[in-house]
């Protein structure tokens, strides 16, 4: 690549279109950067990252936050970058309490490190704490939010749930899944913070609980949890699924990977996934809706979707202004089209009227069926132009190896019609070494978006440099461009070529306008 460009590389030729995947005149991404290094990768890496998340500042898109946990010290990190992901550097402040230092867990395929952001360019980053006097990763993890209004340079730490200081005995493990923030409210930022409680050790043995806790003072406080199944399952009529009717009672079911978005109106919605406990043989799982209009203290629930044998990951949900009168919401998640087939699909529905009616799922991934390539771990952002992006794992380029890529697709219209995929990684990532195998109980995290307009931001963990057994793993980030940014826009990052190289067409990115940075236009 030439000093002071960034190549972009176009899509290239997409498989033959499944069903539900069609692609839309002029939703074609102009291209795809060439994969950057966010941490030190290669020989003499010390390192191995989890998965990441990542925000994005709505009025810079080339300004990007991302939050992983160091799996080999046990510590949350941060990183950021002013120039969309070409450069980074790591502030000195930590977001951990000295108190609960650790923030890494067991569960498989839950994030480690959540992000988002509120009013002023105020960063909010929520994670599990531990220490050692909890027997952390097995018996008793708590929720923190930090906030810092320097970019990471400095955190107020808040617990959103000390489950070390409980009442009432006995083991409690709490695994962070969503947060989301308001910033309209007068008195300041609205956040809301969800979790996975589980209870190891629990005699009989007690089901998992989806909960949030909301703080209306910008994360300086928080409620007590609340759990978005509500009064739900009090009722025997609501329960859907192979259940013989007379245990068809609370204290066997619960829910798991509350997954949290706000529409426009700041109406809460909670996708979940139902557990149970105690019974045998085991019932399928229905995906659940919890809404709320009055910040979570109370809770509707209605079921997303039907009961499934293979519920894999919770499912992850956002609202778009596009799509409906007052916007639109948008679920994706895997499962298997047919219970006994091997293959994974990511499916996608929408709803244009709050989550009462639902569209029918519909495949986002586009390659051969019959080939039983599985994509998995799918995540969902949306920029504030109302366009849609999707990202998944995906094996369809691994030829027989245990190794998976990044793909994504995108919808400019409120998911009415979808983009071709587009491969994401320069190349597969092999995951015969590091968290997918051997580090804290074969952890695989979904890989993390940030959408702004014109572009999206992807951020993965990655084992390029690193031997098959030595468990290192590095963050690597790549930027979609879908139009050029006007030079009204915070920073012009503007396309001005195409050629002809090794069958893709190559496009580059101006350094001048990369460098160049202008306050906000009002007419954003």
């Amino acid at each position: 690549m030439a000093a002071g460009l960034m190549a972009l590389v176009a899509t290239g030729t997409a498989a033959p279109a499944r069903a539900g995947a069609a692609a839309g005149e002029g939703m074609e991404p102009l291209g795809v950067t060439a994969p950057t290094a966010v941490t030190s990768a290669g020989p003499g890496n010390q390192y191995s990252y989890s998965s990441p998340s990542v925000v994005v500042d709505p009025d810079d898109p080339l300004r990007l936050y991302v939050a992983a946990v160091e799996l080999r010290t046990r510590r949350c990190v941060f990183f950021r970058s002013s120039d969309g992901g070409r450069t980074w550097n790591q502030p000195a402040g930590s977001p951990s309490l000295a108190s609960f230092p650790f923030c890494t867990h067991t569960s498989q395929f839950l994030p480690m490190t959540l992000l988002a952001m509120g009013r002023d360019k105020a960063i909010y980053y929520v994670h599990q704490g531990w220490s050692h006097q909890d027997d952390g990763e097995v018996k008793t993890t708590s929720v923190f939010l930090a906030r810092s209004t320097d970019g990471g340079e400095s955190w107020a730490v808040t617990a959103a749930h000390d489950a070390r200081r409980l009442a009432v005995g006995g083991d409690e493990i709490n695994y962070p899944i969503d947060v989301v923030v308001d910033p309209r409210a007068a008195a300041g930022d609205v956040v809301y913070v969800s979790w996975t409680a589980t209870y190891p050790g629990s005699a009989p043995s007690r089901p998992p609980q989806p909960l949030i806790a909301v703080s209306l003072d910008a994360g300086g406080s928080f409620s007590k949890p609340k759990n978005v199944t509500g009064r739900f399952f009090d009722d025997p009529a609501n329960i859907s699924g192979e259940i013989p009717p007379a245990l068809k009672l609370r204290q066997h079911l619960g829910g798991r990977d509350p997954d949290l978005a706000l529409d426009g109106r700041g109406n809460l919605y909670v996708a979940w996934v139902r557990t149970s406990a105690v019974l045998d043989p085991v019932p399928p799982h229905p995906r659940y809706l919890s809404r709320s209009s009055d910040r979570g203290r109370t809770f509707s629930v209605s079921e997303l979707t039907p009961p499934s044998h293979f519920p894999g990951p919770g499912p992850v949900i956002e609202w778009s202004p596009r799509g409906g009168a007052h916007g639109s919401l948008h679920l994706v998640y895997e499962d298997k089209v047919v219970p006994d087939q091997g293959d994974r699909d990511v499916l996608y529905r929408r709803s244009t009227d709050a989550g009462t009616n639902w569209s029918d799922a519909r495949a986002l991934n586009d390659d051969d069926p019959s080939q039983l390539f599985v994509q998995v771990l799918p995540n969902l952002s949306t920029a504030r132009d109302g366009r849609l992006d999707v990202a998944w794992w995906d094996q369809r380029d691994a030829n027989g190896r245990y190794a998976v890529d990044l793909y994504s697709v995108s919808s400019p219209d409120g998911g009415a019609n979808w983009s071709r995929n587009v491969r994401l990684t320069d190349r597969s990532i092999d995951r015969r070494s590091g968290s997918w195998v051997d580090h804290h109980g074969d952890t695989r995290q979904r890989p993390a978006t940030a959408s702004a307009t014109a572009l999206l931001h992807a951020v993965w963990d990655d084992t390029r440099g690193g031997g098959t057994t030595d468990g290192e793993q590095s963050l690597w980030t790549t930027t979609v461009q879908f139009a050029n940014l006007a030079d009204s826009r915070p920073t012009a990052w503007s396309t001005y070529g195409v050629a002809a190289a090794s069958g893709l067409a190559i496009g580059v990115f101006a350094t001048a306008a990369l460098m160049v940075r202008r306050r906000a236009s009002s007419s954003r």
